[in-house]
């Protein structure tokens, strides 16, 4: 429907080119009809065989300025034009339908690109727009379909609406980087104010990011871009014309970061598998948006923390975590020591090689996406003369809780530490072979009552332990039901285990 009512304003527009032809009679030059004035001549027509052609930059001593309405209209057997540095404006239609023109040279003394001036020439299939060319009006180039690429010079700063409507084979649009508006013109058009967003190549492929400094995008500006996938608006757009996405039926991902934009008629026709994402905290959206369905963007979720590590001295350590982002946004990792980055550590994992005391220190993660960051903090720590002390074998033993919980979230057990037996993590039998001889824990066959036996082991080189006698008495419960033994050090032991033998 869309297209079929373009072709009739299309044709509309074409009619008002025949009717406004100068009916003025015109003088000859070679090939060429032309008009004059005291200063200067304009082309007004074209009567020769076609092929290649250089349009004369004098004629009777007089600079040759423009090219006029309609002056090569369907010319179709012309394959090459040649258009001299004297000229300064290409009107309007110059260039209609000229299906076999393959080869243009647009001289740097143009400035300006009249409406349909090269509209359908459709064998066209790469062009440079001199740096003296300061505006180009719409449907200029609209219907080349076999356009691939387009340099724009330095000069260009305006560029009409549609001006390479329906440019289907367009993947190339390339800016002078010595245009001042280089940095918000590359890759997309826009108007003379270098704000609004007015028309993307069709035949570009893949994800595309409207950069901060557009406002605006207009009608039809990505219609029947159908091999679009995802595009990110950026923050400052505040509207977006009526059929801005039409017919674009592989986009999947359209992520807005700014407000929800006012929005024209059938935006997003009919893209129905499209999803809108927005960042949590920007305003204006409800569930659907155009139609679409709408998903809220937050900062990344750290699903499995990173643990602390005790190590001997030349040992080999590792920090890992795991976390998730919600679609369309990535994640990036960068670790710290000590509030410092280490530059090479931008992964989920860090890996230390033959650890040493320069090692030691407060490890800290930060995790991004496109909205904010999160962080988690753990420690590494030697070991002191391969001993733990009580802060180690506490962290330590963190470690191994969270390790175990780690296991049962990520297996769907979140009560895996509550009841480890119900997980066949233990069986009774197995928790008895640990001991040898008399089990920690025994249940009497008569009286049926439990009974715990724990005995005392001494050491002075934690190398051979013995047992160490407890005197009758020495041994007691305390009003917390904890037992207590009370002893000397004897033969200078200084290490005691508990054993159930």
């Amino acid at each position: 429907m869309k297209n079929a009512l373009s072709m009739r304003l299309l044709q509309f527009f074409a009619a008002l080119c025949l009717l406004s032809v100068i009916t003025a009679k015109a003088d000859q030059f070679g090939d060429f009809t032309y008009t004059a004035t005291a200063t200067e001549v304009t082309i007004t027509g074209y009567t020769g065989a076609g092929g290649v052609v250089t349009i004369p930059e004098t004629i009777n001593g007089l600079s040759v300025t423009s090219i006029g309405l309609n002056a090569f209209r369907n010319k179709t057997s012309l394959t090459s034009v040649t258009i001299p540095n004297s000229v300064a404006t290409i009107g309007a239609c110059v260039f209609w339908g000229c299906t076999g023109l393959t080869s243009l040279t647009i001289g740097s003394g143009v400035t300006s690109i009249g409406s349909e001036a090269f509209w359908g020439c459709t064998g066209l299939t790469s062009l440079t727009i001199g740096s003296g060319v300061t505006s180009i009006v719409s449907e200029a180039f609209s219907y080349c379909t076999g356009l691939i690429s387009v340099t724009i010079g330095s000069g260009v700063t305006s560029i009409g609406a549609r001006a390479f409507y329906n440019c289907t084979s367009l993947t190339s649009l390339t800016v002078d980087s010595a245009n001042p508006n280089y940095s918000s013109m590359a890759g997309v058009l826009f108007n003379k104010n270098q704000t609004s967003l007015i028309q993307y190549p069709q035949g570009k492929t893949g994800s595309y990011t409207i950069p901060n400094s557009v406002t605006s995008i207009g009608s039809d500006a990505f219609s029947d871009c159908t091999g679009l996938t995802s595009v990110t608006i950026g923050s400052s757009v505040t509207s977006i014309g009526s059929r801005a996405f039409l017919n674009c039926p592989n986009l999947l991902s359209i992520y807005i970061k700014g407000n929800a934009p006012a929005l024209g008629a059938a935006v997003f026709t009919p893209n129905t598998n499209s999803n809108v994402y927005y960042r949590s905290g920007t305003t204006g959206w409800t569930s659907t948006y155009g139609d679409l369905s709408t998903v809220a963007l937050g900062l990344p979720t750290i699903t499995a923390q990173p643990s602390s590590v005790i190590a001997n001295p030349g040992e080999n350590a590792a920090f890992s975590v795991i976390a998730k982002t919600t679609f369309p946004l990535t994640l990036s990792y960068q670790w710290q020591r000590n509030g410092l980055v280490i530059p090479s550590a931008t992964a989920e994992s860090l890996y230390l090689n033959s650890i040493q005391s320069a090692n030691v220190g407060t490890y800290t993660v930060i995790i991004s996406n496109d909205i904010g960051s999160v962080s988690s903090a753990v420690t590494l720590t030697l070991t002191q003369g391969a001993l733990y002390t009580q802060a180690q074998y506490d962290s330590a033993l963190q470690a191994g809780l969270n390790a175990g919980l780690a296991v049962g979230i990520a297996t769907g057990r979140t009560q895996v530490t509550d009841s480890p037996n119900n997980y066949g993590l233990y069986s009774l039998s197995q928790v008895q072979a640990l001991h040898v001889g008399t089990p920690l824990l025994a249940k009497d066959p008569v009286s049926g009552k439990f009974k715990l036996t724990v005995g005392v082991e001494k050491s002075t080189n934690l190398v051979n332990f013995s047992p160490m006698a407890i005197p009758v008495g020495a041994a007691t419960i305390n009003a917390q039901g904890k037992m207590e033994f009370q002893f000397t050090s004897p033969d200078n032991a200084a290490f005691f285990r508990l054993e159930s033998r």
